[in-house]
């Protein structure tokens, strides 16, 4: 884990990713299966990982508690290297196709998002593309 967060801060801190929204995708389903054989606690930047236990079997996994830990601590490095642009951080199951799927869908919307986030969506007056004269109709 401490090999993944440093290349994942050295990869945030080139040049080349500058100003460019991330994604970060867990492949849950070996995530899960390692976290019921090694605590997370093993690893000393997770040394302060406290599950909260369920009491009864529809309550959220030790999985999904430590996924989600894993996920803000990764959300934090990344705001720290890259002020205040956004992590996404997206599941996927590798046997799934259907998660892979789901998670270029979401990698997508990301970027549809970005795009929409520093355009000018409305456009002004006088750049609009629309025109309003009808004699143009």
């Amino acid at each position: 884990m401490i090999a993944s967060r440093d290349q994942f801060d050295d990869v945030m801190r080139h040049p080349s990713f500058q100003d460019t929204p991330c994604v970060l995708l867990n492949k849950y389903d070996a995530f899960e299966e390692k976290i019921s054989r090694v605590p997370l606690t093993m690893c000393g930047w997770f040394a302060d990982f406290r599950p909260v236990r369920p009491h009864n079997t529809n309550q959220t996994s030790l999985a999904s508690h430590a996924y989600h830990y894993v996920a803000v601590k990764f959300k934090d490095l990344y705001a720290s290297v890259v002020g205040g642009w956004k992590l996404f951080v997206f599941q996927t199951k590798a046997l799934e196709r259907r998660t892979v799927d789901d998670a270029f869908r979401y990698i997508r919307e990301v970027l549809w998002w970005d795009d929409v986030k520093n355009s000018d969506a409305f456009g002004s007056a006088d750049e609009s593309s629309y025109s309003v004269d009808m004699s143009s109709y």
